[in-house]
């Protein structure tokens, strides 16, 4: 944004130079053409004077001219360089958008078929049980969590000898609760 406002700047600043290159042009043809048709030494020499100052100040505006297209053309390089990186991170940016659209959608994918095969275990458990396990959810965040060993992974902490033979002590089809986060515990035979 800024080189593009500094090339607008030192375009219309060429664009004023050549307008006013033109303007000494015209007047300096003028001033030929009127001492051509002079008839008076005077008036000749004042005309003759006047178009010394105008080649001048043609030769002033033309270098000025000349420096600012060179400026103009190194700003112009500069801006064409940063066009070229933007459009990179353009491609990029679309690039990233695409990859996370298809991040998405297979999350999706994945999101409804774990919401079937969830809609069809849970037609095949108790409603009882789903109630229980819907209801301590709710509450604790953790519904049901497997007891690996002496580990209860609700809690992610090691149960106590005395609360580990309560629950093996338990008889299987009777739910049992992990005592640090609540949820029910899935006793799962790894042997």
């Amino acid at each position: 944004m800024g080189l593009q406002r500094e090339l607008d700047g030192q375009q219309a600043e060429i664009d004023r130079l050549e307008s006013d290159t033109q303007m000494v042009r015209d007047r300096k043809a003028r001033d030929e053409q009127l001492i051509a048709a002079s008839t008076s030494p005077k008036e000749a020499q004042a005309l003759q004077n006047e178009l010394d100052t105008l080649a001048r100040r043609t030769g002033e505006l033309e270098e000025r001219e000349l420096e600012l297209m060179e400026v103009a053309e190194q700003t112009k390089a500069r801006f064409d360089e940063a066009a070229a990186a933007l459009s990179g991170v353009d491609g990029r940016r679309a690039a990233l958008e695409a990859a996370i659209g298809e991040a998405e959608a297979a999350i999706a994918r994945e999101a409804s078929a774990a919401a079937e095969e969830r809609a069809g275990v849970a037609a095949e458990i108790q409603r009882d049980l789903l109630g229980l396990y819907e209801e301590t959810r709710s509450r604790n965040g953790i519904g049901a969590a497997r007891l690996r060993g002496n580990v209860s992974e609700g809690s992610n902490m090691a149960l106590a000898p005395a609360e580990l033979m309560t629950i093996r002590e338990t008889a299987p089809d009777e739910i049992v609760f992990c005592p640090g986060s609540g949820a029910i515990l899935v006793r799962v035979d790894e042997a």
